[in-house]
């Protein structure tokens, strides 16, 4: 998915429009977010050594974001 189609802002201010950009977290982010999250957990606490900077870590985070992106194209389909 391409990352111009972020979903937008993940919580817009009342009353913006779109003739100037929002700061903050897109939609996409906060998605990729609540994946990692999930991913996360579901290695029950247990850890992969090596730091933020491992191999490892970095595959999840890639994972979440592919999550995130099937989340905004099944929300783009319905």
């Amino acid at each position: 998915m391409s990352k111009e189609n972020n979903g937008g802002p993940a919580f817009p201010v009342a009353g913006s429009d779109h003739n100037y950009p929002i700061e903050g977290m897109t939609l996409r982010d906060y998605m990729a977010i609540k994946a990692m999250a999930a991913i996360v957990r579901r290695y029950d606490g247990h850890s992969f050594g090596g730091g933020p900077d491992s191999p490892q870590y970095r595959e999840l985070a890639v994972d979440a974001y592919h999550i995130a992106d099937a989340m905004l194209r099944a929300r783009e389909a319905s």
